[in-house]
């Protein structure tokens, strides 16, 4: 929802003509998604860290191609080194307000 009013703002409002946007919201690992999910709902969700030679083997064992394990490893690896963290005030900029946080839009979601 909240692309999609940034995106309404782009479209609608000023000159926007050429501009690039980083449209990102808070960052969150996988055991912060567990838990938000876990206390929106009430339910107990457990998350288990993966090593990336693990997530390799484990895709090799289903058989997925091995050029596509390596990319699929290489990107997880980036990610976990930091390649998508971004310190973009874009999103906030263009909404006029802080975006819903990962917390509240599972609470809304859930009830």
């Amino acid at each position: 929802m909240r692309i999609r009013e940034a995106a309404a703002v782009v479209l609608t409002d000023g000159d926007h003509a050429g501009r690039v946007y980083e449209l990102d919201g808070e960052a969150f690992t996988q055991a912060e998604l567990a838990e938000a999910v876990a206390a929106a709902t009430g339910q107990d969700i457990a998350h288990h860290d993966v090593s990336l030679a693990d997530f390799r083997q484990t895709m090799l064992q289903a058989g997925l191609p091995t050029p596509l394990v390596a990319m699929l490893v290489g990107a997880e690896a980036a990610i976990a080194a930091g390649a998508l963290d971004t310190t973009s005030t874009d999103l906030a900029d263009l909404l006029g307000r802080r975006p819903t946080t990962l917390r509240d839009a599972l609470t809304a979601t859930a009830s």
